[in-house]
């Protein structure tokens, strides 16, 4: 695919499907925690890590984990050798005591400068979002949590919209299965800039999830942990799947994959593609890696890579 088609691939990926300007933010919808993307993107009912309230959506983990805190930073970047998009996050949580937790986090998305023929010359789109999480324990084995977001976006040259939306989870978790429904991205519409003047409003890509987790522990010190998570994207009526897997040895080596599914023309769900990674945890410190194999040859999700590193314990 010409580097033109790319770019306008990836425009109709980060506007969200079309118009004269951008609809909505693009990262509102990606998962980039570099542990769940591997595993196609089914992170909705893992264990609880320093990504899961911004992430999934899923504050109610927080409480139905072992872990005390974890805190981290991540990196993505969408077609390194054509040095398209930019995503940076950080995030943390705190398991109070055995009935609360908190969540931080901050993320942002950002792509090279380009020149559209809808937009009065160069521009670079743009969105970020910090968020706050809360989490309690109903019931033992039973969580539900919130986490509220402001939502920066940057979708034309010197504009700067804003908007708020707030994620609501529930999950439950008996020995080692554990299953999750949250309600994402619902809040305030995003008020657009119109060439002639004036402004269009868009709503938020609000989206109802679910998923499935179980942890299969065998010989001591080996685990296998299966996911699925199901997502359903209220905005353009689309829904697509994740399905995967993680080995783990001695909660210090993990090797991961997946496949995550969506319609082509779902962009802000991410198309089609296949995932692999792996991960290390030595001293409390994790360091997670992933790499998406693209469903098609011309998919503009080629060679897409993250990782993510930070301390938990």
């Amino acid at each position: 695919m010409k580097l033109k088609n790319r770019i306008v691939a990836l425009a109709a990926f980060m506007l969200c499907g079309a118009g004269a300007f951008a609809q909505v933010p693009a990262s509102l919808t990606i998962n980039a925690d570099a542990s769940s993307m591997a595993m196609g993107g089914a992170g909705l009912a893992m264990d609880a890590n320093a990504f899961t309230a911004s992430e999934t959506g899923n504050a109610a983990a927080i409480t139905l984990t072992d872990k005390t805190m974890s805190a981290g930073v991540n990196y993505m970047m969408y077609l390194p050798s054509d040095r398209m998009g930019n995503f940076a996050g950080a995030g943390a949580f705190y398991r109070i005591n055995d009935r609360w937790g908190v969540a931080l986090s901050g993320r942002y998305l950002g792509d090279r400068s380009m020149n559209m023929d809808n937009v009065d010359g160069m521009f670079s789109p743009s969105d970020f979002s910090v968020s706050a999480g809360v989490s309690f324990k109903i019931l033992e084995g039973f969580s539900v949590g919130a986490n509220l977001k402001y939502v920066g976006y940057n979708p034309v040259k010197g504009t700067m919209v804003s908007a708020f939306s707030a994620d609501i989870s529930l999950m439950y978790k008996y020995e080692g299965l554990r299953l999750a429904l949250a309600a994402t991205n619902f809040g305030t519409g995003i008020k657009t800039p119109l060439p002639e003047g004036g402004h269009s409003e868009y709503d938020l890509p609000s989206m109802a999830k679910l998923g499935i987790g179980y942890d299969f522990d065998f010989c001591n010190d080996h685990r296998i942990t299966a996911s699925f998570e199901s997502d359903y994207l209220f905005l353009q009526n689309q829904a697509g799947f994740g399905i995967g897997a993680e080995y783990c040895y001695d909660d210090m080596v993990f090797v991961r994959g997946g496949y995550h599914f969506a319609g082509e023309q779902c962009y802000s769900m991410m198309p089609s593609y296949g995932s692999v990674g792996v991960g290390l945890k030595f001293f409390n410190v994790f360091l997670n890696a992933a790499y998406l194999i693209s469903a098609s040859e011309n998919s503009f999700l080629t060679n897409t890579f993250n990782i993510s590193i930070g301390y938990e314990f």
